[in-house]
């Protein structure tokens, strides 16, 4: 890693000076290729139409209306398509609405933003002019990122690459300079003890025993008490978490063979685990694995005669170890079963959340991370991310902070990384008044009086741009939040114009969490308007006790609070606060107290 940093910059030179140099290298969109891409595109329709088909009629309709399908085939039909129609259609496909992630959806989507591309490239005679330019400015622009990285040269070097990428210029000069360019921009750890307190509990189980050993009917009680923790194992390709039971297990037998009855108690040492992989695909358990080792005490065998109890009295000591080995064995298998049984729910949950909560809301745009990995060590789990599609760049550099060392929880988080996703997620979006305060209630966020909906008030809306719609930027100690819509609504008027609305924060430690201070007043700009009518005031006016209402003049935070598993190991308190050059850095340590008090021993149920 840090060979890669220092090269970067010789790197990013060389690239650039190469960009420049290859005008010569332009390659034409036939007509011959677009038209294949229109063949390609109508086979995934086909494929998908047969699908949503067999679905019942009411939802092949609402799925054809929802998708507007037949704008769709009646552009495909027509000589000369209307790009901006098929794009209509595209962000019908790109929505993120449940579905759009599965196959026969995604590969409509791919193949439709194919053809867009190809199309408009091969339709416009300026092509190769708009190519020399468009290298020109990225070499410069480039030029400039290495000297001083910033998100304005990256959001313009990102649109560059990207349109190269779409018009399938350069290729391999793409690549490199993605490659130079993008780093990592998340990191997230969590230690052994935190990833241990969601699944570390005390066990004490009473279930009824029920076996047959060397044709003895045993049927009794047994009582186990132990513990079951997490230890990580060090592993780079996943995180790799061991659940570890160690218990010991005490029975009072009755056996029954023939005319012989034997009263027993035994005592059996546990030590079962069962490994759990999690990696972006999700969780997934192996086979669970058990050693037992059970010691019997016969404390009385009767019998209907004394000849009887002499003979069962010298065959159950003469069989004893034997007994006991089978009887290890058994207990191994239960113990085994059992873990893998208690699992199923635990491993269900998460994997329900991963595909709800990450992978449904990015699969179904096509934007799951570059990269993504998690891995363990044997103090800690780590993520690695990168998220920065062919518009966007992620970090430039590692971080320049060092992660906390002493925290259970730590981020390092780049602006890139919530500025690209937000134009994944939001880009496009309506948000209404009435959404907006569903959210803040989804939140625990007190609403504040301006945004209440009352009916004195006007309904209004707004609509992200597509381009950076929420935009993180990261200083010493200040955080800047900027909002870009490319439409409004106030009660009955429409405001077609882009508008950025911008808070500045001053950055602390509070008792708990972050303090944020809003620096200076909240900022509205019409983009382009130079000169603003009474119409245009009156409605940034209005604009500006919206999103002052929003941003609040201070921020003070409670601490990390978790829900589900881990919730009671918060509030997690804020120990590291460092923002600078780009980088939020954060760590959290949970009380010790969490670790002492945690009790959640149980008579009536087992692991779970």
């Amino acid at each position: 890693m840090a060979k890669w940093i220092q090269e970067f910059p010789a790197k990013e030179a060389s690239i650039a000076d190469e960009i420049g140099g290859a005008q010569g290298e332009f390659k034409p969109v036939t007509v011959e290729q677009a038209a294949k891409a229109k063949q390609q595109l109508e086979q995934a329709m086909s494929v998908l139409e047969k699908f949503i088909h067999h679905s019942g009629k009411a939802t092949e309709e609402g799925w054809k209306s929802f998708l507007r399908w037949d704008e769709l085939t009646e552009q495909l039909a027509a000589e000369t398509p209307d790009l901006a129609t098929l794009e209509r259609c595209y962000l019908r496909f790109n929505s993120g609405a449940k579905g759009m992630e599965y196959p026969r959806f995604s590969a409509v989507r791919k193949a439709l933003r194919q053809y867009i591309d190809l199309q408009f490239f091969a339709t416009t005679p300026q092509f190769k002019e708009m190519y020399e330019m468009q290298l020109g400015l990225l070499s410069e622009n480039l030029k400039k990122y290495q000297a001083d990285p910033n998100p304005d040269d990256a959001a313009a070097i990102g649109a560059q690459l990207g349109w190269l990428a779409q018009g399938g210029q350069i290729p391999e000069l793409v690549a490199d300079a993605r490659k130079s360019l993008n780093h990592p921009n998340l990191f997230l750890s969590a230690s052994e003890r935190f990833v241990g307190y969601g699944i570390h509990r005390k066990v004490d189980d009473v279930a009824p025993v029920r076996d047959n050993i060397l044709g003895t009917s045993i049927h009794g009680t047994g009582r186990t008490v132990g513990e079951l923790k997490v230890d990580l194992v060090p592993n780079l390709m996943a995180a790799q978490l061991q659940l570890v039971l160690d218990a010991v297990t005490s029975t009072n037998n009755v056996g029954y063979n023939g005319p012989v009855t034997v009263h027993s108690s035994g005592v059996t040492s546990v030590h079962g685990t069962k490994t759990l992989l999690v990696d972006p695909e999700g969780v997934r358990g192996l086979p669970a694995t058990a050693v037992c080792d059970t010691d019997t005490t016969f404390n009385s065998i009767n019998a209907s005669s004394a000849i009887a109890r002499r003979i069962g009295t010298s065959k159950a000591y003469e069989q004893k170890s034997q007994a006991e080995a089978i009887g290890s064995r058994h207990a191994e298998q239960r113990v085994a079963r059992r873990l893998d049984e208690q699992t199923v729910d635990f491993l269900k949950d998460a994997n329900t959340r991963l595909k709800k909560e990450v992978r449904q809301p990015l699969d179904s745009r096509g934007e799951f991370p570059e990269f993504f990995n998690i891995s363990s060590t044997s103090d800690e789990l780590n993520v690695i991310m990168l998220k920065a599609n062919r518009f966007q760049l992620a970090a430039p550099d590692a971080p320049p902070t060092p992660a906390p060392q002493a925290a259970d929880v730590a981020v390092q988080m780049h602006e890139s990384m919530p500025t690209n996703m937000a134009e994944v997620l939001v880009g496009g979006m309506k948000l209404t008044d009435v959404k907006m305060v569903d959210i803040l209630k989804e939140r625990g966020t007190e609403i504040p009086e301006e945004l209440q909906i009352t009916p004195d008030k006007d309904p209004w809306s707004i609509t992200f741009d597509y381009h950076r719609p929420v935009e993180v930027r990261f200083s010493k100690d200040r955080v800047e939040i900027t909002i870009r819509g490319r439409q409004f609504t106030r009660g009955d008027t429409e405001f077609n114009d882009t508008v950025k609305i911008s808070a500045v924060y001053t950055v602390e430690r509070g008792e708990k969490g972050a303090k944020l201070t809003r620096d200076g007043d909240v900022n509205v700009e019409f983009i382009g308007k130079e000169k603003q009518g009474i119409r245009v005031i009156t409605f940034k006016t209005f604009l500006h006790k919206k999103f002052t209402a929003l941003f609040e003049p201070e921020v003070v935070g409670e601490g990390l609070k978790l829900k589900g598993r881990w919730e009671g190991a918060g509030p997690l308190q804020m120990e590291d606060l460092v923002v600078d050059e780009g980088w939020a850095t954060i760590g959290w340590v949970m009380p010790p107290e969490k670790t002492a008090k945690k009790d959640l021993a149980s008579s009536a149920k087992s692991l779970k």
